[in-house]
């Protein structure tokens, strides 16, 4: 429903546009010319080319990143993999630790002081 309420807005628009923009140019690509085209045309015809275009664009990058997700996920279980080795040396490094610190602190507290 929103989608035929845009399009009848938009489509009053160009209709708007392409009565005040009537004027008739000639257009030259080269060796091609072309007389008497509407001003309008060119206007809503270069919209409709560059949102071609641009949807072209759009097309390829969304092909192109689909296609490289197959490829991610090795490397992501790789760097899970390499992540959990490392956690779990620096918990025994963490262990190791704790137990010299409570060892000194043990060995200083009851050390006789010296006077």
């Amino acid at each position: 429903m929103l989608s035929i309420l845009f399009s009848a807005i938009l489509g009053l628009a160009i209709g708007y546009f392409a009565l005040q923009n009537a004027t008739p140019v000639t257009i030259q690509l080269g060796e091609l010319v072309f007389s008497d085209v509407p001003l309008y045309l060119i206007a809503v015809g270069s919209l409709i080319l560059g949102i071609l275009i641009a949807s072209i664009f759009y097309l390829a990058r969304t092909v192109s990143s689909v296609h490289g997700r197959h490829l991610q996920p090795t490397t992501d279980h790789k760097t899970v993999m390499a992540l959990e080795r490392r956690i779990h040396d620096l918990e025994i490094e963490n262990t190791r630790l704790k137990a010299s610190h409570d060892n000194h602190v043990r060995d200083t507290e009851y050390r006789p002081e010296a006077h």
